[in-house]
């Protein structure tokens, strides 16, 4: 067996960094107990990171998802060391790039990364070259290693043809390619995304975050990227961090965040949910619970394991989990089943969504969205079957 053994190599005029070993064992990025205080105008402290503790692995691609005023670009501007963050610890590529218990507190250009901003922050007086070789010469990089790494990147996000261009005579999507490129060209091996294709219209924000993904495949750096839209997030990582008020409410990969959303907060933030509010009243197994509802009893998944007899939860189904089928005289005896009224049919193009009013075995009535494949013609009257619903707190 082979031994593992902890070193360290010590650079001249820097820190001390992990060897190739250790770092092979560690996260790229590691933030521990991070806080950062904000002072809104008439005088009320707001944490905009609260106690945030979160490891990125090597070659790993995270998202931080959430609203506007969640904390995200908040939390990437203290990991880049644009905001200094009141308490906790970062560390990048297992070096302490700020702690407030050691008052190590690394500027941007001494922590090891690169940055793509929302505005791609390109000087307008400079090339597509001279914009790119800016982090090279800032650091006293040669010339022939500068031209050399410049040419090598510009090939790679296919914009060698523009090198003498600026960044005022290109199109939207090409100075994303720029930016992207000067991110990628020190070599890092860690680049930070703050909403970077939100200024781009949705086709040509399509075919670059896919661009992204190739590249960050075939590169291998580790990326956090900061964006609210729930379809990017699901596309590009491998896992995604829901924020809400300075908190990460639910940490996992797109799969898991989508079909088993710890709370109600993080259901209704990715994808469209079906909610209905009841009380348990049965513990049918270790995976489903019997829920009363207004429009009668619900059997549904469990999805917290503390839910008990009694307790007040919300239940929460996908619009694809749900079907519609003709109305027939046993659907009062089918579980999960209620007769419904089609109130409106949206083809949205690989699939149709019917918003339908539910009328309840207890006289009431409830609206509900439903999914289907292909051009989906319905009958007005139909019997609305869920498949799957997710009991939450």
């Amino acid at each position: 067996m082979r031994s593992s053994t902890s070193a360290t190599v010590t650079v001249p005029g820097d820190s001390t960094v992990p060897s190739a070993s250790t770092a092979a064992q560690q996260p790229t990025v590691s933030v521990s107990g991070l806080r950062k205080m904000f002072r809104r105008r008439d005088g009320e402290t707001v944490p905009a990171v609260d106690s945030i503790s979160l490891d990125v692995k090597s070659g790993e691609f995270v998202v931080l998802l959430g609203p506007s005023g969640c904390g995200k670009s908040t939390l990437l501007r203290c990991i880049a060391g644009l905001e200094q963050p009141d308490s906790g610890v970062i560390k990048l590529h297992g070096r302490t790039s700020f702690s407030s218990a050691e008052s190590v507190d690394l500027p941007p250009e001494k922590r090891r990364l690169g940055m793509m901003f929302q505005t791609y922050a390109l000087w307008p007086h400079m090339s597509v070259f001279d914009n790119v070789a800016y982090p090279l010469r800032a650091r006293r990089t040669p010339r022939p290693e500068v031209e050399r790494r410049v040419q090598h990147v510009l090939d790679l996000v296919g914009i060698s043809e523009l090198r003498r261009q600026y960044s005022g005579q290109m199109s939207g999507g090409q100075q994303q390619r720029v930016a992207l490129a000067r991110a990628l060209v020190s070599n890092e091996g860690l680049i930070l995304f703050d909403e970077p294709l939100s200024n781009v219209d949705a086709k040509v924000r399509e075919l670059l975050r896919r661009e992204i993904i190739k590249m960050q495949q075939e590169i291998g750096f580790t990326a956090i990227y900061v964006t609210h839209d729930q379809t990017e997030a699901m596309e590009m990582a491998d896992r995604i961090a829901v924020m809400e008020r300075g908190r990460i409410a639910q940490i996992g990969a797109p799969r898991e965040i989508y079909e088993r959303p710890v709370s109600r907060y993080v259901g209704r933030f990715i994808g469209t949910t079906n909610e209905l509010a009841g009380r348990v009243t049965q513990i049918v197994d270790s995976e489903t619970v019997r829920v009363a509802t207004d429009l009668g009893d619900v059997f549904a998944a469990r999805g917290d394991d503390g839910v008990k007899v009694g307790a007040e939860v919300v239940m929460l189904a996908r619009p694809e989990s749900c079907r519609l089928e003709p109305r027939s005289d046993t659907a009062d005896d089918t579980v999960n089943t209620w007769d419904v009224t089609v109130t409106k049919s949206m083809f949205l193009g690989m699939h149709t969504e019917h918003l339908v009013r539910l009328q309840g075995r207890r006289s009431t009535s409830s609206c509900a969205r439903i999914r289907t494949e292909g051009c989906g013609r319905l009958e007005t009257a139909c019997a609305f079957a869920s498949d799957a619903a997710t009991c939450e707190r």
